[in-house]
């Protein structure tokens, strides 16, 4: 049986188109701008649980700077008793009206943080 040969020439040619493929693929990334994470089952339920505990941290720290109009609650007092009485509308239009998520940049850092808390390696920017 005679083996089949290839030769340096197909060799070479081959290389060319993978090499050539291979920056065509770059290049798409690389104008997408997205990135490729690969994450097992665990390291996925790792990263969401963090990246929402990081999320509500936000807007926990947003919350807690922020100064609430007096007129939320009202107590009044009936026989000895003080009955305080919170207007929900109110306080969900002041949370919604002074509280927003991270704009893109903040939550790619915040994305960041989590990859790097969890120990997970982070793609390199391609160059061309």
């Amino acid at each position: 049986m005679g083996k089949n040969k290839c030769s340096n020439k197909e060799l070479k040619t081959q290389i060319e188109q993978l090499e050539s493929m291979i920056q065509k693929l770059k290049g798409e990334v690389k104008k997408n701008g997205n990135s490729v994470y690969k994450f097992t089952e665990e390291q996925m339920i790792d990263f969401v649980s963090s990246l929402h505990t990081k999320f509500m941290d936000n807007m926990g720290e947003q919350l807690l700077d922020y100064g609430f109009d007096e007129g939320i609650v009202s107590i009044e007092v009936e026989n000895l008793t003080i009955v305080p009485t919170i207007d929900n509308d109110v306080l969900v239009d002041e949370i919604l009206g002074n509280v927003s998520c991270p704009d893109e940049d903040e939550m790619m850092d915040i994305v960041s943080d989590v990859l790097n808390d969890l120990g997970i390696e982070q793609p390199e920017e391609i160059e061309e």
